[in-house]
């Protein structure tokens, strides 16, 4: 093993033009031969407009490698223009010769595109046309030959297999060194301890270790392929192109593996705090108080920390992929701009966002500045209004239920003013994109709100109209109930059904209202009841039997006192309506109940029929509308009226004369 990584080191400074003497000069003259199948065609030592001798020479023989078909010489062509001379293969640009490569050739240009089209021509036609050894002379020829390029093949196996072999014995060192950290490290580490506080357990210190170690053994890996595909390229100088691809992936990939490793490192330490953090709770961390005030307690706290910690680890991460984009990126010719191009779509948003919160500041503190003062200045008002409601402040003709939405209306119209004030100082605010925007909501708003203002307009007129109040009893249209909410949008009444009703203010307002509680107030609200009799029915006995059921009915009011009205004279009987003061406006479907109820009682001890008259007029052999205990005990029901026919009309006589002649009457 020592012997193998002695050798690949004196190989890697040969490659890494260390220790040999002639290292550079022979590179140098490399960089300027075309190179195809391993053979040196001829020499580029002119620059061609921007592209150097080395990019010239990579260029061409990219190209000659693109050739795979049989090689037809027919189809390898000089082309002449105005400065150069271009060789072709078919429709495949190879290169051009300009005056400055004939003169370094030592040739005019026509001569010196010969000279080059039979040495590409012959490379072509040995390496693309297959050959054929008839003899094993011409085997023992080709050997001689291809002597060294055949030790340079053996050479590299060999290191192939040293390399599977070196490989091998990795494997094997550490997974003795795994074994020796799992099992010594119980033993050996202690956890880390900070004023009796373990910050790092044993379990965390083993698995950090195994972590390095496995990082350690990914890394010589990639390191000894590194070193076995430099050897290859010294070998074979004409794999360079190829060779140096393969290069920058493993350098990608050592690289990619060692990001990993640090944000594996990261997560563990990250971890390790955030677990510490929790250890710490009711010790170090405790509740955050401001003299009596808990501000926060020590879960929030500890949530806190956790979320900060979080961020760290964030931000340590992204610098982390900051810095290995532009490494991977330099790995490649191609790609070396692309990182500078990429972190600049990130970059200049960030910066022009810094620089305009910069330039923004002055006017920050300005409406900073306005928002501190409205707050307390809604905080007065607040306090004040709260006043105003509990009667500690008194305003002439200002009643006290107006305090709340006087408030809200007031701290409405504070708000929109301030806002007035702010908005020329809002980013963006002068912008043609914020005013076009601005002009859109406005009349997306004008024209949607309309029925919400016309809504929040009778909202306010009915607050001060003092219509209603909160806890009323109210008839809205054929609606009546009790108002539960009074908004500026709508009003919800709960009728006798426990029904709740949401009623728009608009139409609130548009409506006739009655207001039960308020008209019960002072002398009381009246309620009627009515009742219709003959003229056969005495006018004051009905009097006296409606008053005697309203004396009967406990909640009516005995003052003022009850009286009956006559409010009708029909053809067959009269209208009485009994009315009575109550002030409770929330019992009136049970106080009219009770007093219907008594109605009924009194009028039917007295014998009285609460009938229409045309039912009695109408009624042949019925018993009377009263109920069997209001009765005589010796009533009985009349019988049936008939009226006996003795003539006929003259139309009818004849016809009906035999048939009525010594029939009987009957009663």
């Amino acid at each position: 093993m020592r012997y193998f990584l002695t050798i690949l080191l004196l190989f890697s400074l040969n490659y890494l033009n260390i220790d040999a003497i002639n290292a550079q000069e022979i590179d140098e003259s490399i960089d300027h031969y075309v190179i195809y199948n391993g053979k040196q065609l001829f020499e580029i030592t002119e620059n061609l407009a921007n592209l150097t001798p080395p990019q010239r020479v990579s260029n061409i023989s990219e190209r000659l490698q693109k050739i795979t078909e049989p090689f037809d010489q027919r189809k390898l062509k000089a082309l002449t223009s105005e400065f150069t001379i271009d060789i072709i293969y078919d429709t495949l640009f190879i290169m051009s010769i300009t005056p400055e490569d004939a003169t370094s050739y030592g040739k005019s240009k026509n001569e010196t595109a010969e000279e080059y089209i039979k040495i590409i021509g012959a490379s072509l036609d040995e390496h693309l046309n297959i050959k054929t050894i008839d003899n094993p002379a011409e085997i023992l020829t080709f050997i001689i030959q291809q002597r060294v390029v055949i030790l340079k093949v053996i050479a590299a196996l060999a290191l192939l297999f040293l390399l599977i072999v070196a490989n091998h014995y990795l494997s094997k060192l550490f997974t003795k060194l795994y074994k020796s950290a799992r099992e010594n490290n119980k033993k050996k580490l202690k956890p880390i301890v900070i004023k009796g506080y373990e910050l790092i357990n044993t379990e965390t210190v083993i698995s950090t270790t195994l972590l390095i170690l496995r990082g350690i053994r990914l890394s010589l890996l990639i390191l000894l392929v590194y070193f076995f595909f430099a050897i290859v390229n010294h070998l074979f100088p004409w794999a360079k192109a190829s060779s140096s691809i393969i290069k920058s992936i493993f350098l990608i990939l050592l690289t990619v593996s060692i990001t990993v490793v640090l944000f594996r490192v990261v997560k563990i330490g990250m971890d390790m705090l955030k677990k510490s953090v929790l250890r710490m709770k009711g010790t170090l961390i405790v509740p955050l108080r401001i003299k009596t005030v808990k501000l926060l307690d020590e879960d929030q706290i500890v949530t806190l920390v956790q979320k900060l910690i979080f961020g760290l680890q964030l931000l340590i991460e992204i610098f982390i992929i900051y810095i290995t984009i532009p490494i991977i990126f330099s790995f490649f010719e191609f790609s070396k701009s692309w990182a500078s191009i990429l972190f600049g779509y990130i970059l200049n948003p960030l910066k022009s966002a810094f620089t305009s919160f910069f330039g923004y500041l002055p006017n920050l503190f300005f409406v900073g500045v306005i928002i501190f003062i409205v707050r307390y200045v809604l905080k007065l008002i607040k306090n004040i209004f709260r006043e105003l409601e509990h009667g500690n402040i008194k305003i002439t003709n200002f009643k006290q239920q107006w305090s709340e939405p006087t408030y809200k209306i007031v701290r409405t119209l504070n708000i929109a003013f301030a806002f007035i004030i702010i908005f020329p100082y809002l980013p963006g605010s002068q912008s043609e994109a914020f005013k076009g925007v601005s002009l859109f909501l406005g009349v997306l708003f004008s024209l949607g709100s309309t029925a919400i203002v016309a809504n929040m307009i009778s909202g306010i007129v009915l607050t001060y109209t003092d219509a209603f109040n909160l806890g009323d009893r109210i008839k809205l249209g054929e609606n009546i109930g009790n108002v539960i909410e009074k908004t500026l949008i709508v009003t919800r009444i709960k009728t006798n059904k426990n029904v709740i009703i949401t009623i728009p203010n608009s139409v609130v307002l548009s409506s006739h209202i009655i207001n039960y509680t308020t008209s019960s107030a002072g002398e009381g609200l009246i309620i009627d009841v009515t009742v219709q009799f003959g003229y056969d029915v005495p006018w004051r006995k009905v009097r006296d039997l409606l008053l005697k059921a309203a004396d009967l009915t406990e909640i009516i009011a005995k003052e003022p006192k009850p009286f009956v009205l006559q409010i009708d004279l029909d053809d067959a009987y009269t209208t009485y309506e009994l009315n009575c003061y109550i002030h409770s406006s929330d019992k009136i479907p049970i106080i009219l109940s009770e007093l219907r109820q008594n109605i009924q009682d009194v009028f039917h001890e007295a014998g009285l029929e609460l009938v229409l008259p045309k039912y009695i007029a109408l009624r042949d052999g019925a018993r009377k509308g009263v109920p069997n205990d209001y009765l005589p005990k010796e009533y009985q029901a009349p019988a049936f009226a008939v009226k006996v026919v003795n003539t006929l009309s003259k139309a009818g006589k004849k016809g009906s004369e035999a048939e009525n002649t010594g029939k009987d009457n009957i009663d």
